[in-house]
């Protein structure tokens, strides 16, 4: 769950489509997402339905340290993107500001430290998208 107020708008990072944005100053090392039991939830397995398979794939993830079942974000955590130089960090079951973030900021991380297999969703993106200048 986002601890801190966010919008949804146009990602700058190309081909991306919507981005989660800070409302807000945040300062460095805010406890921006945080996995809340009965708000967020897991699913265990991969659904046989395609439409539902791909909504998992595209925005869940496998936790890097093993645990079994796709997190799921029930809010705008979802629209997170990826970036090889990302504005949050993750560190186990939290995402934290890497720099203090003015308002409007992307909230972006790299998906590669916190996914077993970050771009399974995306068969398209081989490879990490960065993000591009403001």
């Amino acid at each position: 769950m986002l601890r801190i107020p966010t919008y949804l708008a146009e990602s700058k990072i190309s081909g991306a489509g919507l981005g989660v944005f800070c409302e807000e100053f945040v300062s460095a090392r805010t406890i921006i997402w945080a996995f809340r039991a009965g708000f967020d939830y897991i699913v265990d397995e991969l659904p046989q339905d395609k439409i539902l398979r791909n909504f998992v794939l595209k925005y869940g993830y496998l936790p890097i340290t093993g645990e079994k079942g796709w997190v799921m974000c029930a809010d705008n955590a979802r629209f997170f993107n990826h970036s090889d130089d990302p504005t949050c960090l993750d560190f186990g079951p939290h995402t934290t500001a890497r720099y203090d973030l003015a308002p409007g900021t992307e909230l972006t991380s790299d998906y590669r430290s916190f996914c077993r297999d970050p771009f399974q969703g995306f068969p398209d993106h081989h490879t990490a998208r960065r993000m591009e200048p403001a």
